[in-house]
């Protein structure tokens, strides 16, 4: 029986293109695991038919008329569209890639090696590609901010605060490919300087880092990975235009910014080139972001050349990562009189070459050499053009690595040396240029103890000039079925005072305050554990729940020594709590949803409630691609509940509790439309709802783009 049913099959294949038409028979698989796809929407746009896959992930594709180079294209919401030429009926096996619920995607920020995401003992948050893509952000600032537990508001010292969580974003470590983001203007990463453009995956782990990264790793760690895809020649180009005008009616007069983004990928036998460039011009207008700017330009380029011996034991690569931003603006008076215009520009280098030895076949070795440099610089100038004011500010680090791996039974040994000399010099720090070593030892142990169990044990030994601090972590994965896992980790963090909180003396013309630094003051101290569970229920739905909590002891806060006056002192403890939950669920093969739900309670040594934290934050996505039509629809929401707030006031000179915010939401709409296999257009809006704050963000109102790529 079952060969004339293989008989009939064949005739049926063989004799159908004698009389025309077209029949195209096949299976579709998850890329990552081979198991079947159910639910593939299939179609081929020229002829205007489709179908879809049984719940054997087989289908059959049927048409009369004639057969003449055809695409056809397979879209599922959690999977990477795939289209695929066809010019004659046959047999098709289709390979798509998961996207979504992404549990066999590699991870290595949270223990510093390689582990599958269902599998690694530390709690890890994934933003993917298709996360990014469907989020329409630029920078990895717009991507963040739209996320429910992260907050923005400014700072006495000039610039934000990006919080993550309830803490600052000096106690979050940004990584670029593993590297610490060199930058920190007012001891803070400015994250509207770091392009998505040619960025995979981004992941984050919260809690204490420091037994893996040293100082900054207090509250978590920011991992932005580049693509780096060997395999076939790829190149992408993106233009976008946004207006960021409230009206259709007025769009020709108001501001406005362009895009251009262009990226590459070049194998060569053993070599692997890609280079990635993002231009950024936004013009007529002053709420391009927190600036005060009438035109902001940006230019981010970076490029990486890897190459390998034929027998794959050494790779050695070279990186480099340049961005240069240009602003300017100009303050007037109620009668249109210029008081002042003012300028700034920023560059930053990094130059990085590696060497990766796979000694034996289980032990490699790694080694690398990073050079980074960085500048900002502000003018200030008075209405008859005379410079009146000129603050510059330099940061410089070189850093070498080196880093071992190798698994002995069930355990795998992992650890490294660096040794760093960061400099710093600035306009508001009278006693020049500023220098120190950081060296620093790291060991960690994996233990794999059987299917259930896993034990991530180590701990980090950092010297900062005569002070060593040791930070140990523990972390252990508990799986008694498949598909649920408890995770729990307790870790050490703590954070050295940075040159600016010691040695600053810094005048505020503008609005007549003066900041001084302390030189005596102590490094921050944390004290962390996380507890959380993850449950996967027939790869369609997944449940993410993580409970914190982080105790500070003597941490850095600014606070008034006098009227017009402020300093930095150490507080005797803090405590920030919070529990997340995130919740996917692939509803169908053309709807797919994401809900976060965040709580934060952040309090002070006395049991009071840390001002200017949002307790009570949700966010919703929302995927949705109609039935065989190229077009996906996205929806971002973020609703963020009661604020109490707290501001300095340069009138009074002291800080004044500014009430409480009243909750707002915000809502993000995109819709892509996949013109054929190169071309595609995306129009979409930003904060629809035209909320803004101008001290506590957002602080941009409602936006509108459009853009055009070609890959």
């Amino acid at each position: 029986m079952e060969l004339r049913k293989r008989v009939l099959t064949l005739t049926i294949v063989l004799v159908c293109p004698l009389f025309g038409g077209l029949r195209i028979t096949g299976i579709v698989t998850n890329l990552q695991t081979g198991q079947s796809i159910p639910g593939v929407n299939i179609y081929v746009k020229s002829l205007g038919i489709g179908t879809s896959t049984d719940e054997n992930g087989n289908f059959i594709l049927k048409s009369s008329g004639e057969v003449t180079d055809l695409l056809v294209s397979f879209d599922h919401v959690s999977y990477k569209k795939v289209i695929v030429p066809v010019n004659k009926s046959g047999s098709l096996n289709i390979k798509m890639e998961d996207v979504l619920i992404k549990l066999d995607e590699l991870v290595v920020t949270g223990t510093r090696s390689p582990y599958l995401l269902r599998n690694v003992p530390v709690s890890t948050e994934l933003i993917t590609r298709k996360d990014i893509e469907d989020s329409g952000a630029i920078t990895a600032s717009e991507l963040l901010e739209q996320r429910a537990g992260v907050t923005i508001d400014t700072n006495v010292d000039g610039g934000y605060v990006f919080k993550l969580l309830g803490l600052d974003s000096r106690y979050i470590l940004f990584l670029r490919d593993g590297q610490p983001v060199t930058g920190r203007f007012n001891n803070r990463v400015d994250l509207n300087q770091i392009s998505l453009n040619n960025v995979e995956k981004i992941e984050i782990t919260k809690g204490p880092g420091s037994a893996m990264y040293g100082s900054e790793a207090m509250g978590g760690v920011i991992n932005i990975i580049s693509s780096n895809n060997s395999n076939s020649l790829l190149y992408n180009l993106k233009f976008r235009n946004t207006t960021y005008s409230n009206s259709i009616n007025n769009i020709n007069k108001s501001p406005f910014g362009t895009a251009l983004s262009f990226n590459t990928s070049l194998p060569i036998k053993s070599f692997y080139i890609t280079t990635s460039l993002t231009g950024q011009l936004m013009n007529r207008g002053k709420d391009f972001e927190y600036i005060d700017s009438d035109e902001v330009k940006k230019l981010n380029f970076d490029a990486k050349l890897k190459w390998t011996t034929f027998n794959k034991r050494h790779t050695v690569g070279f990186n480099y990562d340049y961005f240069v931003h240009n602003d300017s603006g100009s303050t007037n008076l109620s009668t249109g009189l210029l008081l002042f215009s003012n300028a700034t520009k920023i560059h930053r280098n990094s130059y990085g070459v590696w060497h990766s030895w796979l000694v034996f076949d289980d032990l490699e070795i790694k080694h690398s050499l990073i050079l980074n440099s960085y500048q900002r610089k502000y003018l200030q100038k008075n209405v008859d053009g005379y410079l009146e004011k000129e603050d510059l500010a330099e940061e410089n680090s070189n850093e070498y690595e080196l880093l071992f791996s190798k698994p002995i039974g069930k355990i795998k040994l992992n650890g490294g040396l660096e040794f760093s000399k960061p400099s710093y010099k600035s306009d508001r720090i009278e006693s020049g240029l500023q220098t120190k070593w950081i060296n620093s030892i790291f060991l960690q142990q994996d233990y794999m103890i059987s299917n259930i169990y896993s034990i991530v044990a180590g701990f980090r030994l950092d010297q900062y000039g005569k002070q060593n601090v040791v930070s140990p972590r523990l972390a252990l994965l508990y799986s008694p079925i498949g598909n649920l896992k408890y995770r729990f980790s307790y870790g050490h963090g703590f954070r050295a005072p940075s040159f600016m909180e010691r040695l600053i003396d810094w005048n505020h013309y503008q609005f007549n305050y003066q900041v001084i630094g302390n030189p005596d003051l102590k490094p921050e101290k944390s004290r962390g554990f996380t507890a959380g569970l993850e449950y996967v229920g027939k790869g369609d739905f997944k449940l993410s729940a993580l409970i914190y909590q982080n105790r500070f002891f003597n941490m850095i806060d600014d606070y008034v020594v006098e009227t017009g006056k402020l300093s930095y002192k150490n507080i005797t403890k803090a405590k920030f709590n919070g529990f997340e939950l995130i919740a996917d669920y692939i509803i169908n093969s053309q709807l797919f949803s994401s809900m976060v739900i965040n709580y934060v309670n952040n309090i002070d040594g006395n049991g009071d409630g840390i001002p200017n934290t949002v307790p009570l934050s949700a966010g919703l996505r929302i995927n949705f691609i109609p039935s065989s039509k190229g077009i996906e629809f996205s929806i971002n929401t973020k609703a963020v509940f009661k604020e109490t707030t707290q501001e300095y006031d340069p009138i009074k000179g002291d800080y004044i509790a500014g009430g409480q915010l009243d909750p707002y939401g915000l809502i993000d709409i995109q819709i892509k439309y996949i013109l054929n296999k190169r071309y595609q257009l995306t129009i979409g809006s930003k904060n629809i709802t035209n909320h803004t704050n101008e001290s506590f963000g957002p602080f941009i109102g409602r936006t509108g783009y459009v853009e055009f790529s070609i890959k």
